[in-house]
Formats: structure tokens, sequence, C-alpha cells
């Protein structure tokens, strides 16, 4: 745990083009599925990581989408709640439902500028 506390600490905060330093969200369900297709292969290699797979959901109750890659280039599957609990073998009633946010404001879709601070 402690690796990857230290890999997504470096993508806590972003500067702008105009060079305003914002924090980003990246682990809102709803910032990560709109950023990740924006990515280009080094940024998709650098911002997994360690990391295998994001389990992202779904506007749509019940519904996920989950996030690989192969050498850069972004996979996307829908997955099935089930098919989740019984790969990752936890308890259906141990899933932690997350709490309601508002949404942010920014543009997430520019790549031009995206900078890791």
């Amino acid at each position: 745990m402690e690796d990857m506390c230290y890999h997504f600490r470096k993508f806590l905060k972003v500067k702008t083009e105009d060079l305003q330093q914002l924090y980003f969200r990246f682990y809102d369900p709803r910032v990560l599925r709109i950023f990740l297709p924006t990515c280009d292969r080094k940024q998709i290699v650098e911002f997994f990581g360690p990391v295998q797979a994001f389990i992202c959901e779904q506007d749509e109750e019940g519904h996920f989408k989950r996030y690989t890659h192969n050498k850069g280039e972004l996979i996307i599957e829908e997955i099935a709640k089930k098919k989740i609990i019984k790969e990752l073998n936890i308890e259906p009633q141990k899933i932690i439902t997350p709490i309601e946010t508002t949404p942010e404001t920014t543009n997430t879709t520019n790549t031009k500028g995206r900078k890791w601070l």
C-alpha cells in the first residue's frame, strides 16, 4: 500500500497551461472514467504505474468498467458486479459505496499542456 501511496501522490496536483495549480481528483470514478480515454500511451503507462486495473462504477447503478492497458494501449471492458466480487474474492456486504460528492467543473478532455507535479 505504501508503494501505491507514493505512486499516486505525484498525481494529486496538476498545472494548467496558464500554470495554475489544481487538485486532480483522479480517485473519483466520474473523473477517472473521463480522464483515462484522453491519455496518450506514455501517460497511460505513467499513470497506471504498478496498478494492474482500475474498476469504475458507471452512471447506471450496477454497471462497471475495468480499465487496463497493454503497453500503453488502453483497454476498456464492461464488467458485472458479480464478476468483480468473485475476482476480488470479497464478500458482497463489505463493498463500500462512495459518498456523493459535487462534480468538478474542469475540462479533463484536453491533453495539451497536462503536467504532473
